[in-house]
């Protein structure tokens, strides 16, 4: 699209992690249909070029790069670094921190594995990712978007391990705000609440019908989230208008914070 003086804009540049399917995949796919150029972030090749023909199939023309990295990896900063220089890369206007990892489990029952592989994941990953993106962030003023969870905020029984590593998420973002200011740089996070990804096992159980009625009930605007729920508001968070917005967290739940 021309600007004001009749040249061609450059589209401008988003990174989504865990972006093969779920959340991830309804980001990416709002973002191209918004003309940006998206960077597809995740451990599996082939669920990136499933995302990427979904969205190609919605936008032709649509400017998508596939990045298979694991960021559970200790040296996933330079592997990302590296990758962003091969490619290309020299600027970013958003990031957002999506990738993420659950497993169930209460405090004297949980497998200390999986306490490792969701902090690894779901609090080291999002500080990796981030390390290797700020310079070219920093260049356009751009925004960082983390999706947390609730039970960053509200923690349960038996997923406190999960709770703990978003909570953690949670403090990390608010205090790099502060630092991120400096270089106009936003720091921004969203908490859904139950959304119907492939991080739940009910997601492909032959009983979903059942369970999702189950937790109707419970929540206060009477259904579970989609995907698509978050997608407005996080590209408001990540682009134009929300100048003024940083250390921001905010619940989009359904209003299950509040039960």
């Amino acid at each position: 699209m021309p600007n004001a003086q009749g040249q061609e804009r450059k589209p401008q540049i988003v990174a989504i992690s865990g972006a093969g399917s779920g959340i991830g995949q309804a980001l990416a796919l709002h973002f191209a249909q918004q003309n940006w150029q998206v960077i597809l972030i995740g451990r599996r090749l082939e669920a990136l070029q499933t995302t990427a023909s979904l969205c190609r199939e919605i936008v032709s023309s649509a400017k998508l790069l596939c990045c298979p990295l694991d960021l559970s990896s200790a040296d996933a900063q330079s592997q990302a670094e590296n990758w962003l220089r091969q490619n290309g890369i020299l600027s970013l206007d958003a990031l957002i921190n999506n990738a993420g990892q659950f497993v169930r489990g209460d405090t004297l029952s949980a497998d200390l594995a999986d306490w490792m592989r969701m902090f690894e994941v779901n609090t080291l990953g999002p500080l990796r990712l981030t390390r290797a993106c700020y310079p070219l962030l920093k260049i356009n003023r751009g925004a960082i978007l983390n999706i947390s969870s609730t039970l960053g905020l509200k923690a349960t029984v038996d997923t406190v391990a999960y709770s703990a590593s978003k909570a953690a998420l949670n403090n990390w973002a608010q205090a790099f705000a502060v630092q991120a200011a400096r270089d106009g740089v936003r720091v921004n996070t969203i908490c859904p609440g139950l959304v119907d990804t492939p991080i739940h096992g009910f997601h492909k159980a032959a009983d979903k019908a059942q369970t999702l009625e189950q937790l109707r009930n419970l929540q206060p605007l009477g259904r579970i989230g989609r995907p698509e729920d978050l997608t407005s508001l996080a590209f408001a968070l990540c682009s134009a208008g929300s100048e003024w917005t940083t250390g921001a967290v905010v619940n989009i739940d359904g209003g299950i914070h509040l039960v």
